[in-house]
């Protein structure tokens, strides 16, 4: 059976931060921006908004969950201890998941809904996500042939170094072409804002030949797109949430698109 374009278009609920964050109201108003962007499913993250009463009550499809990025406490993080991924946290941290122990059990319920799981360890059998921090390079993990999982490409983390500095076009593009193979869902993330509002724009970006690579080599995954709110509509996209949801149709728009040039 073949699959639309527009069903294989989802977005990551950090994507509708800090809406989607709201105590009581958020995850309402991030299907609301959902819906009117145009996506088709999500990929969850135990943010503080999120359980399973109320993802049910809201009746949209959840393909994906991924662990919280460093969840930390308060203490914690004035403490300067590290988060559940192992790295320093960030104000953010705080702000938006729980303690670990709630976003590990939030995982675990999403997960049991049906909800394809990513980690961003190695780990037999999971989807996982190829980040710097891996610990294992994008060759060697084509030479265990992994699975059966699979791989999760993200745009950004592809092309980022360690310390966060930009890889060479060489280096991530040889990484890109080797997983590719093995990936059966890409992160759509820019590098930065001025790629994002090119991107939305149809120009020519780093993110849309990777795109377009992609789809022209045979890949039938999902795409899920990981923006950073305030990218493209700037402060007003924080501020008026259909200004963000219009922003993040633009960039579905893009992805849909780039897919029907190829299939």
């Amino acid at each position: 059976m073949t699959v639309k374009c527009e069903e294989r278009i989802g977005v990551n609920i950090a994507s509708m931060l800090p809406w989607a964050a709201v105590p009581v109201i958020g995850l309402w108003i991030a299907g609301w921006i959902s819906e009117k962007a145009g996506f088709s499913f999500w990929q969850v993250l135990p943010i503080r908004s999120v359980s399973v009463p109320a993802l049910k009550k809201l009746h949209v499809s959840i393909r994906y969950v991924e662990p919280a990025w460093n969840a930390t406490t308060l203490l914690g993080h004035l403490r300067g201890r590290l988060g559940s991924e192992n790295m320093p946290t960030m104000w953010q941290d705080v702000l938006f998941f729980p303690n670990p122990a709630v976003c590990s059990k939030v995982f675990r319920e999403v997960a049991s809904l049906g909800a394809t799981f990513i980690t961003h360890h190695v780990e037999s059998g999971s989807l996982v996500e190829f980040h710097p921090g891996l610990g294992i390079s994008a060759t060697e993990l084509v030479r265990r042939a992994y699975g059966p999982g699979g791989v999760v490409i993200d745009t950004r983390h592809i092309r980022r170094t360690e310390a966060g500095d930009l890889r060479p076009a060489n280096e991530y593009g040889a990484d890109f072409a080797a997983l590719l193979p093995l990936s059966v869902l890409i992160h759509v993330q820019a590098w930065d804002a001025r790629e994002w509002k090119r991107f939305a724009e149809g120009k020519r970006t780093n993110l849309e030949a990777m795109l377009k690579y992609a789809v022209q080599h045979g890949f039938l995954g999902d795409f899920v797109v990981e923006y950073r709110p305030g990218a493209i509509g700037g402060i007003l996209e924080i501020v008026f949430p259909w200004i963000l949801a219009k922003s993040l149709r633009s960039v579905r728009c893009r992805i849909d698109e780039i897919m029907g040039l190829f299939e």
